[in-house]
């Protein structure tokens, strides 16, 4: 079954912050940031129902390379990417 997705503004201005953040402290690690984003997003277009459940109906595929969670609920045949965060952040600021 294929599924559409949908990135929310917020979760693409939390890519952005981070891969600014990574390319402060080292330039060129943004890149390898983005990418693994990308692997993460192409992952869960691919393979929704495979991520686990972390809260309510939100699923979270974890990044295998930075600790970076990317959240997204599914309705219909549409993947809503709401948010992505670094693991140590406060939940209380995900939403």
């Amino acid at each position: 079954m294929n599924f559409s997705l949908v990135v929310s503004d917020r979760a693409i201005q939390q890519i952005e912050k981070a891969a600014t953040w990574f390319f402060e402290q080292s330039p060129g690690l943004e890149v390898k940031f983005i990418k693994e984003i990308e692997r993460g997003m192409n992952f869960i277009q691919k393979n929704p129902l495979k991520c686990q459940f972390r809260y309510k109906n939100f699923r979270v595929n974890f990044l295998k390379k930075f600790d970076f969670g990317i959240h997204y609920i599914i309705e219909n045949n549409t993947v809503f990417v709401l948010c992505v965060f670094h693991t140590s952040q406060n939940s209380d600021d995900w939403f």
